[in-house]
């Protein structure tokens, strides 16, 4: 999912893509969010692994 998001972010924002198909900045918002939220979830878990409470 956070790939995905990314993805969208990098493509439909480059100037290669039509001005008319490019994100508007609610779905800039909405994708960036995702992506943050999945690298915050991330790091939760590896924290919790590094500190031996994973279960």
């Amino acid at each position: 999912m956070p790939f995905l998001a990314l993805t969208l972010l990098r493509l439909l924002n480059s100037s290669r893509t039509p001005a008319e198909w490019r994100n508007g900045p609610l779905s800039n918002a909405l994708l960036a969010l995702a992506a943050a939220l999945f690298v915050f979830l991330c790091l939760h878990e590896l924290w919790d692994l590094v500190a031996g409470s994973g279960g």
